[in-house]
């Protein structure tokens, strides 16, 4: 995130929060993982993936308890 909020390095933001969702954290990391790629992607300009993390992200808030 700290790359991502300095638009720097972006690509490098990407693979590090690939590999934190491969080590399958909780739910709520989870979500916050696909939303930081959604927004990383997005600034890249790679709209078919800033779409897919969004909607991950989405599903799996609507699986959480209220």
């Amino acid at each position: 995130k700290a790359y991502m909020d300095g638009n720097q390095n972006l690509n490098e933001a990407v693979n590090l929060a690939l590999k934190g969702l491969s080590l399958k954290p909780d739910k709520e990391t989870s979500i916050l993982g696909h939303f930081v790629l959604a927004d990383l992607y997005n600034r890249l300009g790679n709209y078919s993936q800033y779409q897919h993390h969004l909607d991950k992200a989405k599903q799996l808030q609507k699986t959480l308890s209220p």
